[in-house]
This record gives structure tokens, sequence and C-alpha cells, in this order.
């Protein structure tokens, strides 16, 4: 098996890791057609129990898969369901970009002017849409929002000349 399958087969699932625990969710192939549709197998749902027994979890995705996205945002508002003490941390955000997503928290700027000056799309470079849900759902229940990626300027340097330069 070539290198190019075993992604495939990986990007195929959503991964899941709550604590040193790593659990899978097997993304369906067809995708719910609205947010409010998503809805969780019985095995899912008995992960989501899991889920909120744990102090960290781990959400990945497919970055241009919507689908992931939505089913996220289903986990995250589950697992919220259960204890509204959450936080949220957002690799597509780089830490620079935390007091920005404070102040569209706070109310002070829209989401349009949180995607300028964050310079998602220079930066992140994958559909707004994608994420945007997450983002309202986070300032509607007043939950914090973590910028967690290194800016490119430091992973293009230590990419370039090693760690030594950074």
């Amino acid at each position: 098996m070539n290198i190019r399958r075993i992604a495939t087969l990986v990007w195929g699932l959503m991964i899941i890791v709550a604590s040193n625990t790593i659990v899978m969710m097997p993304t369906s192939a067809a995708p719910a057609t609205t947010q409010s549709e998503i809805g969780f197998t019985t095995q899912q749902q008995e992960i989501v129990k899991q889920l909120q027994t744990a102090d960290v979890v781990y959400l990945g995705e497919t970055h241009d898969s919507e689908w992931d996205h939505q089913q996220q945002l289903a986990i995250i508002q589950a697992l919220f369901k259960h204890n509204s003490k959450l936080a949220i941390g957002m690799e597509m955000f780089q830490r620079p970009a935390q007091p920005i997503l404070d102040r569209y928290l706070a109310g002070n700027i829209t989401a349009t002017e949180l995607r300028q000056q964050s310079e998602f799309d220079k930066r992140w470079g994958f559909k707004w849409e994608y994420y945007a849900p997450m983002l309202e759902f986070a300032k509607a229940n007043r939950l914090p929002l973590i910028a967690l990626n290194t800016p490119t300027e430091i992973t293009r340097k230590a990419s370039k000349q090693g760690l030594e330069a950074v």
C-alpha cells in the first residue's frame, strides 16, 4: 500500500483524541444536508459520552471537507450540552491573532473584520465558511477561542534555517 493510499484512508476518518485515548469516528460517505440534520450513530453517541469525561479533546478534520466541519461543530455542541465551560482552540488562527479573536468574541468587531484582521485567507487558505459556524457558536455561547498556530514567519524560518534560527 503506497503512502498516498494510506493518507487517503487516514483522511477518511475523523480522529478524536481524548486524554491518552485515541478514538476514531468514521465519517459517512453521504453527508447531511444541513447542520440540524447531523445525528450520531449509537456508536458515535457512546464515543461522545466518553469524550465528556476528558479534560482535553482534539478534533481533526479534512480541511476542505464541509461535512467534517459540520461533524466537529456537532461534537462541540454535544460536549457543550454536557459542560458549558469549554474553550475552543483553533489551529487556523496564528497566535498573534489572539487579541483579534478576543475583540470578535467581545462584539467589538464583526466576523468579516475578524477574517480580514487575522489575515485568515492568506495565513490559512481554506474556506472561511467551514469555520464560521464554530466561531459563531463560540461567540453566541461566550466560549473562549484560542489561536493555536505558530506564525507563518516562524515556521518558514525554521524550515529554511533550522530550529536553531528561531
